[in-house]
C-alpha cells in the first residue's frame, strides 16, 4: 500500500451508525483511502458491473462488507467480487453482527480476507483498525 495514493475503500453498510463506526476505524488506520458508502447490496452490485465493464474507475483496494443488507445479501456480493477480473484480489473484511456457523463457513469459502464480528461496545469496534490493516498487508 503506497502512502501517497489513497486506497479506494468500499463500505457496503445499510446502518448508517454502523458506517459511522467502521469510518471512524478506518480514520485510526492512519492511511490515505477514499471512501465509497453503499448502502446495499444491489448498488455494490451495480458498482461491480461498472468496474468490470470499465466504465467506473473505482476499482476497491478493500472491501468492508455487511452481510446482512437489503436487496442482496452479503455473500452474493462477496462471491460475484471474487469472481470479478477486476476486483478478485481486493482485500474484504466481512463486518457483520452474524455468529452463524453457516455464515463463517460461507464467508471462508467465498474467499472473505478476515472476519470481524460487530461488538456492542465503541472502543471493541475501533479494534476494527487492526483488522483493516492486517488485511491490507496481507496478513489478516
Amino acid at each position: 500500500m503506497s502512502k501517497s495514493t489513497p486506497v479506494k475503500v468500499w463500505l457496503v453498510e445499510d446502518s448508517a451508525t454502523d458506517a459511522f463506526v467502521i469510518g471512524e476505524a478506518l480514520k485510526a488506520c492512519r492511511f490515505a483511502y477514499e471512501l465509497t458508502l453503499l448502502t446495499d447490496g444491489d448498488a455494490a452490485m451495480q458498482l461491480l458491473a461498472a468496474v468490470e465493464s470499465g466504465m467506473s474507475p473505482c476499482q476497491p483496494g478493500l472491501v468492508l462488507l455487511d452481510l446482512n443488507l437489503p436487496k442482496v445479501p452479503g455473500t452474493f456480493v462477496l462471491a460475484a467480487l471474487r469472481q470479478s477480473h477486476r476486483c478478485c484480489a481486493a482485500p474484504v473484511v466481512v463486518v457483520t453482527s452474524s455468529d452463524s456457523a453457516g455464515d463463517m463457513k460461507a464467508i471462508l469459502e467465498l474467499g472473505a480476507t478476515a472476519y470481524f464480528r460487530k461488538p456492542h461496545s465503541l472502543e471493541a469496534f475501533m479494534t476494527l483498525s487492526n483488522v483493516i490493516t492486517k488485511a491490507l498487508q496481507g496478513v489478516a
